[in-house]
């Protein structure tokens, strides 16, 4: 009887069959329980990063077949402006700044592009540190930034239900000159 009883534990249920469909379509052999037919894969096919070695005017494959929605990218050196220039079909130009405006220091880059609008919202504003940009998303977002004055170091405070803070700071800490900051929000 004892035998009987441990087999039948290992025999699934109809619920515990059930959960073996998968989120959406039909269950492969390479997957059982997330198919190609899971709409939230075309999500994560609308997005690529990356990091590459780079110098200031660099040609830069995003991975896009066609041209991005935005480019967010980001330097290693600190004191250095790195900002996306061109976005074409295929790559962008990454431009990265000392301090007085001369090209600055190759570098690792890295890198998001987003072709998607449907979970992704963007823009430029023009504000000082401690500044808010309103970021339109229904949701609390991942965001992105990027300044646009060489030298100075523009990052992601606190985001709110229809905001983020922006800081601005010099070399020396400092708050920063006011300028476009571009931006990128994932929901």
């Amino acid at each position: 009887m004892g035998d009987y009883q441990s087999a039948t534990r290992l025999i699934p249920t109809q619920d515990q069959k059930d959960a073996l469909n998968g989120t959406a379509g039909s269950p492969s052999r390479f997957n059982e329980f997330v198919t190609a037919d899971d709409p939230r894969i075309a999500l994560l096919s609308d997005l690529m990063k990356g990091a590459v070695l780079a110098e200031d005017g660099d040609t830069i494959p995003h991975g896009f077949a066609t041209t991005p929605s935005a480019v967010l990218v980001s330097g290693s050196v600190p004191g250095e402006t790195v900002t996306r220039d061109t976005i074409g079909a295929t790559t962008f130009i990454v431009r990265i700044k000392t301090n007085q405006g001369e090209p600055g220091t190759p570098q690792i880059v890295t890198f998001i592009a987003v072709v998607s609008t449907s979970y992704l919202h963007n823009g430029t504003a023009h504000v000082a540190d401690g500044g808010t940009v309103p970021h339109g998303c229904p949701s609390l977002p991942f965001v992105l930034v990027t300044g646009s004055v060489p030298g100075e170091i523009v990052t992601r405070d606190t985001i709110g239900a229809l905001t983020f803070k922006v800081n601005i700071k010099n070399n020396q800490g400092e708050p920063g000159t006011e300028q476009d900051v571009g931006w990128v929000a994932l929901t």
